[in-house]
C-alpha cells in the first residue's frame, strides 16, 4: 500500500514539473506566437536583433574608414613611372605615353595627384606606377602616308584626312624596284612612328 502511494506521489511530482516547465517555456523571453496560418513561430528578442544590427553597422563603417585611409596612405615614390593613355574617337587608336613622375608629385597621395590631372581617369595608382587615361576627339596624329615626290620619298602626316608634309628623306626612287616605285607613287599608309621608321630603314 505504501509503495502505491509513493509511486502516485512521484508521478504527480513529475507531472507538475513538466507542466511548470511548459508554462515557463511558453512565457519566456523567446515566446512563441501564432502567424496568420495558426502555426507557431518563434519570436526573437528585439534587443538581440538591435545589437546585431548595431554591430554590423559599426563593422561597415570601420571598413569604409580603412579603405579611405589605405587609399590616401599610398605615397608616390621618386622612381614611380607615369603612363598616360589617350583614346581617339575618330581613328579608334589609343596612344601610350611613358614618363617619369614629375618631381612635384613625389610623396603625393591619390587625392593630391588628382588635383593636377583632374581631366584624366585614374586606372591604377600604386607607389611605383600610375596609369591615367582620357578620351579625345579626332585622330591620334600617328597616321602617315609615304609617297614619291619628284623622285624622292617624302613622308606626309594625315590630319583629319588632309596630308601635311612631315619629313623629306634622302631616299631616291632610282634604286627602287618597279613594284616599289608604283607603291610609293600611289602612297603607302603607315600607322605609328615605329612602323614609319622601320619602313624608311628598309629603303635607305
Amino acid at each position: 500500500m505504501n509503495r502505491v502511494i509513493v509511486s502516485l506521489v512521484c508521478v504527480l511530482v513529475v507531472m507538475c514539473a513538466i507542466i511548470a516547465g511548459l508554462v515557463i517555456y511558453e512565457n519566456g523571453p523567446e515566446a512563441k506566437v501564432s502567424d496568420a496560418n495558426g502555426s507557431n513561430v518563434q519570436k526573437v528578442s528585439e534587443k538581440v536583433t538591435d545589437d546585431c544590427v548595431d554591430e554590423y553597422m559599426e563593422m561597415q563603417n570601420s571598413e569604409n574608414i580603412v579603405d579611405v585611409n589605405s587609399s590616401n596612405d599610398v605615397k608616390l615614390s621618386p622612381n614611380c613611372s607615369l603612363i598616360i593613355k589617350t583614346y581617339y574617337d575618330v581613328c579608334k587608336h589609343t596612344t601610350n605615353q611613358y614618363l617619369n613622375l614629375p618631381e612635384d608629385l613625389v610623396n603625393k597621395n591619390e587625392e593630391e595627384f588628382k588635383e593636377k590631372y583632374s581631366d584624366y581617369n585614374i586606372d591604377k595608382f600604386t607607389e611605383n606606377e600610375v596609369i591615367i587615361s582620357k578620351n579625345e576627339k579626332g585622330e591620334c596624329g600617328e597616321h602617315y602616308i609615304v609617297r614619291e615626290v619628284d623622285g624622292t620619298i617624302n613622308v606626309f602626316r594625315l590630319v583629319n584626312g588632309i596630308e601635311e608634309l612631315y619629313e623629306k628623306t634622302d631616299i631616291s626612287d632610282e634604286y627602287l624596284t618597279e613594284t616599289d616605285r608604283i607603291e610609293f607613287k600611289n602612297g603607302i599608309k603607315v600607322y605609328g612612328r615605329e612602323n614609319l621608321s622601320q619602313l624608311l630603314e628598309d629603303f635607305e
